[in-house]
């Protein structure tokens, strides 16, 4: 397989340690910034004979993983070889060796970028780090294939993260799952109120921005005469009160209060599915 451009562009990014993250603004923090000696030097632990030619960093990065993108895989849902390996490089222990959280933090960083692709780095215990195609693995269901090429496709700014963030932490950290569905809705919601001119609510969170865009919805069980439908708007309003209850009692996004949520990877896709129907809706 091929790796998209926008996925080359981030690697290059990352790699260079500078510029970056997901607002452009940001820097990517838990990366190591790299000269121009050391960019070549990356690249001469990957096996790969670059060296720096003194032009833009980044630029010149990207130039390297399109030349590598183009060469052969052994795998076909992988992709080439030596992109594996640049993977690979960006978390090798070295770079982090007084430093191993901020190795897990460029694990999540780097696994929201390649989630685009359908492909996942793990660590193969405390050292190698590997690369998966994850395609078949996440047993998508109809609302959520449909929404990741909605959010694709137009410009949903954050929404594309947090749906691929709710993905990502299903079964390894549910809570931060829960918190990732809230954050997917609130994302869609502004969205559409932006889209539609509407006037935002003074506190942007999931249940104000709900209120407005349900409003403009018709998205009221009172205004429908079918009975059916009038269960099943219900139940999305239901749905969106309990994913914002979950995000506050049980995510990762606030305090733990004194009673202790035990959220399974089960409870997990359930809000994050539900999140992905309402949003597709």
């Amino acid at each position: 397989m091929r790796l998209s451009g926008r996925t080359l562009n981030r690697l290059a990014e990352m790699i260079c340690g500078a510029s970056g993250g997901f607002n452009e603004s940001e820097a990517w923090a838990n990366f190591r910034y790299r000269t121009s000696s050391q960019l070549t030097e990356f690249f001469s632990n990957c096996d790969l004979d670059y060296r720096h030619d003194g032009t833009t960093r980044k630029w010149w990065v990207v130039g390297v993983l399109e030349d590598l993108n183009q060469l052969p895989a052994s795998d076909s849902d992988l992709p080439p070889d030596a992109l594996v390996k640049v993977i690979q490089e960006l978390l090798d222990p070295a770079q982090y060796v007084s430093d191993l959280a901020r190795r897990s933090a460029a694990l999540e960083d780097l696994n929201l970028v390649l989630a685009r692709d359908e492909l996942q780095a793990y660590f193969d215990g405390p050292w190698r780090c590997r690369v998966r195609s994850i395609a078949n693995e996440r047993g998508l269901a109809a609302p959520s294939r449909s929404l990741r090429q909605v959010l694709q496709d137009r410009d949903t700014g954050s929404a594309v993260e947090e749906f691929e963030r709710a993905l990502l932490h299903v079964e390894s950290d549910p809570p931060a799952a829960a918190t990732a569905a809230c954050a997917l809705l609130e994302a869609v919601f502004k969205v559409y109120v932006e889209e539609h001119d509407l006037v935002s609510p003074r506190k942007p969170t999931i249940k104000p921005l709900w209120k407005v865009v349900s409003g403009h919805l018709g998205f009221s069980p009172g205004q429908i005469q079918d009975d059916d439908l009038k269960r099943i708007l219900s139940g999305m309003i239901s749905v969106v009160d309990g994913i914002a209850a979950l995000r506050t009692h049980a995510g990762s996004a606030h305090g733990r209060g004194g009673m202790r949520y035990r959220l399974k990877p089960r409870h997990a896709r359930l809000a994050v599915h539900s999140a992905h129907t309402l949003a597709t809706f």
